[in-house]
């Protein structure tokens, strides 16, 4: 049988590009990386970090925001 394990919002990634989705994950207590597709990098400073594009990225850039 499978278990399924409750996360709590700080153990999770919200990848984001739009000001109002970075906010809402932050108020929910989660951790965001925002992508300067529709927005510019400052626009969406309230992410944890900021990339221009997905290309390259590793899960690992995420380790450092949270209790691993």
């Amino acid at each position: 049988s499978h278990q399924i394990q409750a996360l709590q919002s700080s153990e999770c990634l919200v990848i984001e590009d739009t000001v109002a989705g970075v906010e809402a994950a932050k108020k929910a207590g989660m951790i965001c990386m925002a992508v300067s597709n529709s927005y510019s990098a400052s626009e969406l400073k309230a992410a944890n970090w900021v990339r221009s594009n997905l290309v390259g990225f590793k899960i690992r850039e995420a380790e450092q925001f949270f209790k691993i």
